[in-house]
């Protein structure tokens, strides 16, 4: 009668004994991936910001093409749009 209640025990604390190794073992496994899954967002915040600022930059050179004058002679006029000359001031509404 024992050895049926031994077999009984071991049967019932095997799936207790797998539950409580996985409960102090996942701390460690997420303690071992966080820092590489933070590398990863860091990396594709830097990705993104470099893009944004790629954009931003051909936003910038499509305006100055099509829309401001390019002098040569004066660097100032370059972010004057070309409808309006330096000393004349902006039209108020």
């Amino acid at each position: 009668m024992t050895d049926d209640k031994s077999r009984l025990f071991v049967l019932w604390t095997g799936p207790i004994t797998a539950f409580v190794v996985f409960l102090l073992f996942a701390p460690v496994a997420v303690a071992l991936l966080l820092p590489a899954i933070q590398s990863v967002r860091e990396t594709r915040q830097r990705d993104r910001t470099a893009h944004n600022l790629r954009q931003l930059g051909l936003a910038l050179a499509n305006y100055q093409e099509t829309r401001v004058t390019s002098s040569s002679n004066a660097p100032a006029d370059a972010l004057l749009p070309a409808d309006r000359p330096m000393n004349e001031p902006a039209s108020q509404p």
